[in-house]
Parts: structure tokens; C-alpha cells; sequence
């Protein structure tokens, strides 16, 4: 049996295929690093992170899929002018290019440069800010997760955070359900029985072997407090039915600690991923210097809906990124009972999951952080559109001393979901310590 096609046809046939063929070629390098990147193991301070203008333009889209792997109504692509551009800085300014990703959220592409000597990085970066083929140029600076591991043995009776923040009351009237929150964190362990479910995606934006995502105890462990599914046995997440977007944006500093260290570069891929992802909730467990360009993918990640939180530094300034940014939800461990003008959870000596379908216990702002990121999908379940001040607003109304505790402020899950209901409360009903 023959086939024959009009040349108009076969035209019009080479021409779909050849689309296709291009995007499936793009795909690769863009949705993953090469492996073993020099932005995890090159001097941070012999590096810089420089960002040309590269308007996005429209492009094909197949259904259900796109070239670039996630739901994106446009393709976005390095212009040849970019290109250009990108090697004519390499030889005017003695650079060597390192690693370069293509921002579509901010219409711009992204280059790390390395330099030869690091006391030359100052005035660098003013002579490439003068320089009109630059839209920004800053130091690639690095950040640390904020959490480190406990010496106690973790059992199921540990989970105090159960009763301090009510949280069996609150999965009464909800649990998460169809909010998607993006962990940018380490790689997780989404083979965990209790995270199987919840982790819909993952992609590593560090470049190491896909092996390593799933052996990581930071991520993991945060993934576990947000929305760990339901078990008899081992443990329950704050949002058992939230679904979770794993971005490895941080390598940990020693394969069995979880303390991990992250950098400009690496978070920004994970940033605008978890904004072409629609996540609606942004959880960063981790802490480090003021960054220009993190902060605008904060900003537009905010203008776009989503509710960006952020662990408060172990010295408690609110100076660098995230906790510094305008309409990011700040959060530290549980605090003295007479300060109610910020936020606390419990950080300490925190049961969660940990790889290899083990259980851990680790202690910090992190898991604070993933505290308060789990009880705002909770409120969103009912209400998508709560902004990051109305949402904040219920969470400071709905700090409690904690139930069974010691009569430290959290946080308090039950009240939160009752306070926005406004008559339909949890079993228990609204504490004394609600306002």
C-alpha cells in the first residue's frame, strides 16, 4: 500500500516535523543541567550572574505538552543576537562562561561568567553595569538551607505539632486539597511512601546524577511537614492533599547532613520553573544575602498570585532573601507567648520523613517555614485568590500558646481554617488565644 501527498501537503508535513523535531532538541538542556555544573563546586566569589534582555517569542504547542516540558504558552528560546552579545562580553572582559539559562518569566537570559581573580569582581561588575548590552549584573551569592539534624531518636508520638497547632481538628474542614506547592529545596525522596502520592513532579536544576535527588534529608524532610499523606504509622503533613513540585535548587554539604547550600544561579532556575508550574505556594526553607535577581523572580512570582514563605535566619534579622522581601511570609520557631507581631511554628525537633522510607528529626526555621506553607494550602483550599497581607492577617489572628505544650506561640491550623469560615469551627473551637 502506497501513500501519496500533494506537495502542498508534504510541505506543510516537513514543516510540522521539523518544528517538533527542534523542540523535542531544545528540551534537554533547558529543563536539566549538564551533570556535575560548575555553579555547585566553582568559587562562588569568582563568579558573576549576568542577565541580557531575550524577549520570548510565540512558538507551537502540542497538546497536552510543550517543548520545554511544562505548561507554557510560549517558547523561549536564545536569540542569535543574544548569543552574540554573550560572546562579545567573554572577549571584551576576559570572561569564561560557566552556565547560561534562558529566564522566560523575566524575558531575559541568564549567564554565569567566572572570573580570573575575585578582588577584580567589584569593579567588574560596575564596568559591565555601564555596559549597554547588560540588563542587570551581580555577585553569585550563596545560601544555606536553614535546619540541622536532631540526636534524638524520632517515634510517631513526636509529631507535637499535631496537638500544638490542632491540626487533626483542622483536617476536618480541610487538607490541602488541589493546591500545588513548590518545595525549592534539596532533591526529595518522592519514592517515600507518605510523599509518593503528593509529589506530582520534580526536576533537578543543580545538575548532579538524578541519583542523588532521592537520598537528600532536607527536602525530604520539609516535604514530609507540608504534605505528608495520612499513615497509621508513620507520620501526617500539615496539607495531607496538597500536591507537591520538588525543585532541586541545593546540594547538600556532606551526603548525611541536612545542611545543603544553594547559590543565584541554581535558585533562580527553580524560582521561574515554580512560576511557569502555576505553583500557588512557594516554600523556601533556606536563608542568605540580598539578591537582585531572586528578588525580582519573588516579586513576579507575587504579582502572579502566588504566596512566596520564607524561614526567618538563625541571628533573626530580617536582612537578606528571603525574609527581607516585601510580601514574602516570614517565618521562625516557636516564640515567647507575648510577641505577636511575627510568625512561629514549630522548628524544633520536628519528626518528618527522611529517605529510604525512614523518619528523621531535624530542627529549625525550615521546618517552621514548611509549618506555616502547609496551613496556608489549607486556607487556600477554600479560597484560592487570598493574597499574601489577607493571608498573613489570619495567621498573626490565629496565633495560640500551643496546645499540650509549654505555652509557646505558634501558629495554630485549627483557628486559622475556623477564622476564615467565619461559624464553621474545628472540633475544638476557636482558643482562648485567637484574636
Amino acid at each position: 500500500m502506497s501513500l501519496s501527498l500533494s506537495p502542498m501537503s508534504l510541505a506543510r508535513a516537513i514543516l510540522v516535523l521539523t518544528v517538533s523535531l527542534a523542540g523535542l532538541g531544545c528540551s534537554v538542556p533547558q529543563l536539566r543541567p549538564e551533570p556535575h555544573a560548575r555553579t555547585t563546586y566553582t568559587d562562588p566569589a569568582r563568579m558573576i550572574v549576568v542577565t541580557l534582555v531575550n524577549p520570548a517569542t510565540v512558538g507551537m504547542r502540542g497538546a497536552g505538552s510543550t517543548w520545554r516540558g511544562w505548561e507554557m504558552s510560549k517558547r523561549y528560546e536564545v536569540g542569535s543576537a543574544v548569543q552574540g552579545a554573550v560572546r562579545d562580553l567573554s572577549a571584551d572582559y576576559a570572561l569564561e562562561q560557566v552556565d547560561a539559562w534562558p529566564i522566560g518569566v523575566l524575558g531575559v537570559h541568564c549567564v554565569v561568567f567566572q572570573i580570573s581573580d575575585p578582588a577584580d569582581r567589584t569593579d567588574l561588575i560596575k564596568q559591565l553595569s555601564a555596559d549597554g548590552r547588560v540588563e542587570t549584573v551581580q555577585a553569585m551569592n550563596a545560601f544555606t538551607t536553614a535546619s540541622i539534624d536532631s540526636r534524638k531518636m524520632p517515634g510517631r508520638d513526636m509529631q507535637y505539632s499535631l496537638e500544638a497547632m490542632q491540626l487533626e481538628q483542622a483536617h476536618l474542614l480541610a487538607q490541602g486539597r488541589g493546591v500545588r506547592i513548590a518545595v525549592i529545596d534539596t532533591g526529595v525522596d518522592h519514592q517515600h511512601p507518605q510523599l509518593l502520592e503528593r509529589v506530582s513532579r520534580h526536576f533537578d536544576f543543580v545538575g548532579q546524577p538524578d541519583a542523588q535527588f532521592t537520598s537528600e534529608k532536607h527536602g525530604t524532610a520539609v516535604a514530609g511537614v507540608i504534605a505528608a499523606s495520612a499513615s497509621a504509622t508513620g507520620i501526617v503533613g500539615v496539607a495531607p492533599q496538597a500536591e507537591l513540585l520538588a525543585l532541586k535548587a541545593c546540594w547538600p554539604q556532606s551526603k548525611a547532613s541536612a545542611l545543603a547550600s544553594c547559590n543565584s544561579f541554581t535558585l533562580a532556575r527553580a524560582l521561574s520553573a515554580a512560576i511557569e508550574l502555576d505553583a500557588a505556594v512557594l516554600n523556601l526553607s533556606l536563608t542568605g544575602p540580598a539578591d537582585p535577581l531572586l528578588a525580582r523572580l519573588v516579586q513576579t512570582a507575587v504579582s502572579r498570585g502566588a504566596v512566596v514563605v520564607g524561614a526567618l535566619p538563625e541571628n533573626g534579622q530580617e536582612s537578606g532573601f528571603p525574609a527581607a522581601l516585601d510580601g514574602v511570609i516570614v517565618v521562625r520557631s516557636l516564640g515567647p507567648s507575648t510577641v505577636r507581631e511575627s510568625l512561629f511554628a514549630p522548628g524544633e525537633d520536628v519528626v518528618s520523613t527522611a529517605p529510604g522510607a525512614s523518619y528523621a528529626l531535624s530542627s529549625g526555621s525550615s521546618l517552621a517555614a514548611a509549618h506555616v506553607s502547609g496551613v496556608i494550602a489549607l486556607l487556600k483550599e477554600h479560597n484560592p485568590s487570598l493574597r499574601p497581607a489577607e493571608l498573613e492577617q489570619i495567621l498573626l489572628s490565629s496565633l495560640a500558646p500551643e496546645v499540650g505544650g509549654n505555652g509557646a506561640l505558634s501558629v495554630n491550623a485549627c483557628n486559622a481554617v475556623s477564622l476564615l469560615l467565619e461559624g464553621r469551627h474545628c472540633a475544638r473551637g476557636l482558643q482562648s488565644g485567637a484574636h
